[in-house]
């Protein structure tokens, strides 16, 4: 209850399928869907709600693509909050 409405939107990425993006989105509750998406172009989709330097290249973005088996621990990013914030 204390996160409660927090969800702005959220982005599935490299879906296998469209049928199973139909059953995913079929237990979605109807208040929720129009703030899921399954984007067919990651880039396009994605690209502008980042800073170019946080996003991966596959994704749109300038940092370098991370392989599988180095995404953890999670790499954190200067300037995490937009470009017009200065480093305290």
């Amino acid at each position: 209850k204390v996160y409660c409405g927090r969800m702005i939107w959220v982005k599935i990425v490299n879906m296998p399928s469209s049928m199973l993006a139909r059953a995913i989105n079929g237990v979605i509750p109807s208040e929720k869907k129009d703030k899921v998406s399954f984007p067919s172009d990651v880039k396009s989709a994605i690209a502008p709600l980042f800073e170019p330097h946080q996003l991966e290249q596959r994704y749109g973005g300038t940092a370098p693509d991370c392989p599988p088996s180095e995404t953890y621990p999670f790499r954190f990013f200067p300037r995490c909050r937009g470009g017009e914030h200065e480093v305290p």
